[in-house]
């Protein structure tokens, strides 16, 4: 892998993104009023899949497979250039994939403003994250993601347990699993930790649910005593620490 990011180390120019911390701030005063919208993030998993560089025999760092229909699943979302919000991670456009990025977004027409897709995570490590977390705790929350992330008890939520590895696989039952407790439950919210299959399940729902649709990505599992990123081993020093009243 080491190897594979030396050979296409080409930061992008065509986009200006936000710092995270900016774009954080965007998605909390959208909260905070109430103006409701999904949010999708775009990372070098998401990337890696839509320019097939890797194949469906080679996992993500979570174990996610890169599956060929998964690949023109997401190319589609992208060249259908959503009305909703998306996030681009720094590392793939800035370090990884910057150059690659710019001609897909120029050859397919693709010209919109996006966030940091680290909004929430940079947040995380920096000991700004409960403001995000009060606001969850007054909504009715649905959260889709792996078993472990039950254990939560920051805020109240609906659960919908997706696999730990290859959820896209499991796509239409879990979607139908979603429709049913958004119409049994009615929550406000709804956090997709599903790997790269979330940006899927946040463009199927987009148009018919009223209400937050959020791919969080890992920003929970270290609350749940999973650290699934370097960063999260670090987290114990500073969570929820006095640096978010400087935002």
């Amino acid at each position: 892998m080491l190897k594979k990011i030396k050979n296409y180390f080409r930061p992008g120019r065509l986009i200006k993104l936000p710092p995270a911390t900016r774009s954080y701030a965007v998605l909390l005063k959208k909260l905070e009023n109430n103006e409701t919208f999904a949010f999708s993030r775009w990372g070098d998993g998401e990337w890696e899949s839509v320019f097939a560089l890797r194949n469906e025999n080679e996992a993500n760092c979570d174990g996610h497979l890169y599956f060929s229909s998964m690949r023109e699943s997401l190319h589609k979302i992208l060249v259908s250039n959503p009305p909703y919000l998306m996030g681009m991670q720094k590392l793939a456009y800035h370090k990884l994939l910057g150059r690659e990025i710019d001609s897909y977004l120029k050859n397919n027409g693709i010209f919109r403003e996006w966030l940091n897709a680290d909004a929430f995570h940079d947040a995380s490590g920096n000991g700004q994250i409960k403001s995000f977390f009060t606001i969850l705790a007054e909504k009715n929350v649905l959260l889709a993601g792996p078993a472990h992330l039950k254990k939560l008890t920051l805020f109240h939520f609906e659960f919908c347990e997706v696999p730990g590895k290859n959820c896209w696989l499991e796509r239409d039952r879990i979607l139908r699993d979603i429709k049913e407790i958004i119409r049994m439950k009615q929550p406000e919210v709804i956090l997709f930790c599903a790997g790269m299959t979330s940006n899927w399940f946040i463009d199927e729902l987009h148009g018919s649910f009223r209400g937050f649709i959020l791919d969080v990505g890992s920003l929970l599992d270290p609350y749940a005593g999973v650290n699934s990123r370097n960063y999260h081993k670090k987290l114990h020093n500073i969570t929820f620490n006095e640096t978010e009243s400087k935002m």
